[in-house]
């Protein structure tokens, strides 16, 4: 079995319950979170020594503008994208500072909330 027909993630190896594939020190982590058939997030994994030179954090804001929300802690920075169906997240290289250079960790894209529909105004709004 591989993960995905991408050239990415087609050498990826699953574990024995195929939801983590795996390639040296990356990761994908597939969750089932929305029934037997439906993917609740899919999540690229990098451990910190193999982080990618391409997404920086200043990189992943030049190419896709400012973050909606962003939370930092000790470690890590959490970038909230699209409605926060998108979270990057980054470490920390200096302490106390968040910096463009700061290095890539993960990625993790989620599926809508079950009964969640598209803004069309206040008229959308049904409960």
């Amino acid at each position: 079995m591989t993960c995905f027909a991408h050239p990415f993630t087609r050498h990826f190896e699953p574990n024995l319950e195929g939801d983590i594939f795996r390639a040296g020190s990356w990761r994908v982590i597939i969750v089932w979170g929305l029934g037997i058939d439906r993917v609740s997030s899919i999540e690229l994994v990098s451990n910190g020594s193999s982080a990618p030179e391409w997404a920086s954090l200043g990189q992943v804001v030049s190419v896709l503008g400012p973050p909606e929300l962003v939370n930092v802690d000790e470690t890590f920075i959490y970038s909230y994208c699209f409605a926060g169906h998108v979270v990057f997240v980054h470490r920390r290289r200096i302490p106390g500072e968040v910096n463009m250079n700061d290095s890539f960790e993960s990625v993790e894209v989620s599926s809508p909330t079950p009964g969640a529909v598209p803004w069309q105004g206040f008229s959308s709004v049904v409960y």
